[in-house]
């Protein structure tokens, strides 16, 4: 019986690869490419700069206190009030007051009263004709008197703020002329009778503007 001969082959065994290496391998997926989004053309004139604000600007605009201003309420000015029936005065009376003292309303009130009894003695009848307020003060030209038309308490708001601008500007002997007038309606006489019951007299004319 022949002899079997192994004949040994002179190349190297193959080696197998590790199954679980090339798994890991072929799994891992590759990183995808970013794609950058295209912004366009971008006009350097609409770009916004941002400035560096100086400190010493800073520290300037926090040391500026704006002044206080200075209290006017316990100033006195002159209020000369007139109260006229045609060219007739009815009421005539001069007070020295403060800011918000003097009540429009009131004063209104008793002037109607006054004209009403003035106008019942003198057997005519009346209506309303015009308020007027003149603010002057010393070393102010006339001209510059401030005018204002009153026929209720908004009116006299506007008067006195007018006065306050004034006592702001350190204006002196601020005076205000308040002068109401009511149409006479009819009758000639201009004899009224004294509130106290007395003998009548005739009422001085008084010349306004």
């Amino acid at each position: 019986m022949p002899n079997l001969t192994v004949r040994k082959s002179s190349r190297p065994p193959k080696r197998k690869g590790s199954p679980t290496t090339r798994s890991e391998i072929a799994s891992t997926p590759k990183p995808a490419g970013k794609r950058a989004k295209s912004t366009g053309f971008v006009n350097p004139e609409t770009v916004k700069v941002v400035h560096d604000v100086d400190a010493a600007d800073e520290d300037q605009d926090i040391q500026e206190v704006p002044k206080a201003v200075r209290d006017v309420s316990g100033e006195i000015f002159t209020l000369m009030k007139f109260c006229m029936l045609g060219t007739e005065a009815v009421v005539e009376d001069t007070d020295f007051i403060r800011l918000g003292e003097f009540s429009y309303r009131q004063f209104e009130i008793l002037a109607v009263r006054k004209v009403d009894k003035a106008a019942q003695d003198a057997k005519v009848e009346f209506e309303w004709g015009s308020g007027q307020v003149v603010i002057s003060s010393k070393g102010t030209r006339v001209a510059d008197n401030i005018s204002i038309t009153v026929e209720d308490e908004s009116g006299w708001r506007k008067v006195e703020h007018g006065v306050e601008r004034w006592m702001l500007e350190n204006r002196k002997s601020i005076l205000v002329k308040l002068t109401i007038v009511y149409k006479r309606k009819g009758g000639t006489s201009t004899v009224i009778s004294d509130d106290d019951g007395g003998d009548s007299k005739k009422v001085p004319t008084f010349q306004y503007c």
